[in-house]
């Protein structure tokens, strides 16, 4: 299974822009441990425009698109998950990050996802990924911080901290080269 990673393009550049997408880098960590082929692409980066994102995206090569989403980057994130809809529907749409996170039920109402995550996703994203390939018997109830629509209601699990967070491993620089990104301005520029 192939995923793809996605911090949206936002106009709200700031520090984002001069810093590696560590959150992407864990959860690309996590997933190649279990086995998933894994891409990011962060509009952070240098010269990233919304059409190279629109052309990554028309390849039509993975079976999973995660979007990491911040209060900034929410219309932005809206286009990528309508894209990918219109695309591909059977492609599975997952939202994570800060926004999703501070309000769960908002961001669920705002986004066409088929899946959402709160806080960290490193132990749970993979399980999901798992359970839709037919790989791990479980519930969703049994996926940390998973959030779902079931029955017209929304599902959310609750929050349980990672006991031992250097077990995560370290973030897949390949994947998040600093060199990709833009210098940070200085005080005198």
């Amino acid at each position: 299974m192939k995923v793809l990673l996605v911090n949206p393009i936002t106009s709200e550049r700031g520090m984002f822009a001069a810093t590696p997408n560590l959150g992407l880098g864990y959860l690309a960590t996590a997933l190649r441990r279990n086995g998933f082929e894994v891409n990011i692409w962060d509009g952070m980066k240098k010269d990233m425009t919304r059409k190279k994102l629109d052309e990554r995206l028309r390849r039509l090569d993975y079976h999973a698109i995660g979007i990491q989403v911040y209060t900034c980057s929410v219309e932005e994130a809206r286009q990528t998950l309508s894209l990918v809809k219109s695309l591909n529907p059977e492609i599975i749409r997952i939202i994570g990050g800060a926004h999703v996170s501070g309000d769960t039920e908002a961001a669920m109402d705002q986004l066409d996802a088929d899946f959402a995550f709160r806080g960290e996703a490193e132990l749970g994203l993979p399980k999901l990924l798992k359970k839709i390939k037919g790989e791990e018997e479980c519930a969703y109830t049994d996926i940390h911080h998973l959030i779902w629509r079931e029955n017209g209601g929304l599902k959310i699990n609750e929050l349980l901290p990672i006991k031992d967070v250097t077990a995560l491993g370290l973030p897949s620089w390949d994947l998040i080269n600093p060199n990709e990104y833009p210098m940070p301005l200085s005080e005198h520029s």
